[in-house]
């Protein structure tokens, strides 16, 4: 049993490891090897488990807001400036929501030039958001996690990139 448990220590799931542990201490109490490498895979699985939070912390941050994750754990300028300009365009979008009269809007709203530059800037947008996201979930460090817990988290990252991503297209494609 000891042999199982070392060997299913090696690979990514490690609850048979953890089952052979405990009958092998509950037919030996005082087996020092077992009760150490017990300890050791209970210890590598709660560190799994707060690196793949910290992974979905990351990708979570930079769907609410772009650049948080890059400043939390990644290249500190980047993060800066990309939530610099999240919050810039958030502000310009609210002080034109409150000062500019929505006849006014609807009218801007019909000149080519400004659907021509709205469609460049939504589709920008939409790359960058994405970008930010995919790098987000490179912060997470793919490597380190179980191999269940990559691909939760690449169908999680990729279903936000996607959800993130075909609002901002749309919107240009109509406009």
């Amino acid at each position: 049993r000891l042999l199982l448990a070392h060997l299913h220590d090696r690979r990514d799931d490690p609850t048979p490891a953890i089952a052979n542990l405990k009958v092998v201490l509950e037919r030996e109490p005082a087996h020092a090897e077992a009760r150490r490498l017990l300890e050791k895979v209970e210890r590598e699985q709660r560190a799994e488990a707060i690196r793949f939070r910290r992974a979905l912390t990351l990708v979570g941050l930079s769907v609410v807001a772009p650049g948080s994750a890059q400043l939390v754990a990644g290249n500190r300028r980047v993060g800066k400036s990309v939530l610099f300009f999240w919050a810039c365009l958030v502000a310009v979008c609210g002080l034109v929501l409150w000062l500019v009269p929505l006849d006014d809007l609807a009218r801007l709203a019909l000149r080519p030039w400004l659907l021509n530059a709205f469609t460049l800037f939504a589709v920008g947008m939409a790359l960058g958001w994405v970008a930010v996201i995919c790098d987000a979930w490179r912060l997470g460090y793919p490597p380190g996690l179980s191999r269940r817990h990559r691909l939760v988290m690449v169908v999680s990252t990729l279903t936000v990139a996607a959800l993130v991503a075909t609002p901002l297209v749309a919107s240009a494609r109509s406009a």
